[in-house]
């Protein structure tokens, strides 16, 4: 079943990249697969898997990686990794408060609710975060 799979993903693949060179300049699309990467979710995320070509190029395989500032996890279901979303949040703060010492209260109040609490619920309403998560970031 997994090696049915994995054909049709390749040839998925190979017409994409007909597709693209076909409408692309070879530059353009060398940067496409730079900066490409394949991703395993499900019961079989930890097995060794077949390289994946896009046109003669070799598709890195990856256990994490970063898109628009979220991390994702490889493993049973994806997983959101919120340790750099509570470092940036912790950062924002400790530059607005390292910054605003002599300030009203309500001043600086105002000012980590207009710039911090924007860093730490960027994209929660769109992913599928457990509870845990949910409370983690909730301390903050």
């Amino acid at each position: 079943m997994t090696y049915f799979c994995c054909q049709h993903l390749l040839l998925a693949f190979s017409k994409c990249y007909i597709f693209v060179t076909l409408l692309l300049s070879s530059m353009i699309l060398f940067l496409i697969t730079k900066k490409s990467v394949c991703f395993k979710v499900g019961p079989l995320w930890c097995r060794s898997a077949s390289a994946m070509l896009l046109g003669n190029k070799d598709l890195q395989w990856v256990t994490s990686f970063k898109y628009l500032g979220i991390n994702f996890l490889s493993g049973l279901t994806v997983k959101i990794d919120i340790c750099h979303i509570k470092r940036a949040f912790y950062k924002a703060c400790n530059g607005i408060l390292s910054h605003c010492s002599t300030a009203d209260v309500f001043v600086k109040l105002s000012l980590l609710k207009a710039y911090c609490l924007p860093v730490l619920t960027y994209c929660i309403g769109a992913l599928n975060l457990p509870v845990v998560q949910i409370k983690d970031l909730g301390v903050c």
